[in-house]
């Protein structure tokens, strides 16, 4: 879902950018999904998840709404929210379930980044093919004129 708001950019400079963050709070939130774990490990019960949770929203939400200044725009917190409870979920589900949360976590972390990656660089190329067929038509018209 988040790699088609890179194919709701109108110019080359906003899908550079929206790429940018798309990557920037991916990585953020895998960072925050390591430490929101490794605090999870100090007492893994689901009144500790429910404390953390709040914590770690409290934390995002705050710069979202511009409680707390941020260089990041909102949208960036929103993504960076979003992908954190999708590393978390499944890593509560891989290790109720016998599951090494660690290797999940990476292979999932891992896909993540290659399909922002690949969203970022096809609309990149999709941009680039535009512009030369813009640049093509506006030749032609000069021509015939």
């Amino acid at each position: 879902m988040k790699s088609v708001t890179l194919g709701q950019q109108t110019e080359l400079t906003s899908v550079k950018g929206a790429g940018a963050e798309l990557l920037g709070s991916t990585f953020m939130a895998g960072a925050l999904a390591i430490v929101f774990w490794m605090c999870l490990k100090i007492t893994p019960n689901l009144w500790m998840f429910f404390l953390w949770m709040l914590i770690f929203s409290v934390f995002i939400v705050s710069r979202l709404y511009g409680v707390v200044a941020s260089r990041y725009p909102p949208t960036y917190w929103q993504n960076v929210m979003v992908t954190l409870l999708i590393f978390i979920g499944p890593a509560v589900a891989d290790s109720a379930n016998g599951k090494d949360p660690a290797t999940a976590f990476a292979v999932r972390f891992g896909l993540f980044i290659f399909v922002a990656l690949y969203a970022w660089v096809a609309m990149l190329f999709l941009e680039y093919l535009r512009q030369r067929q813009y640049q093509k038509n506006h030749a032609r018209r000069l021509k015939h004129a």
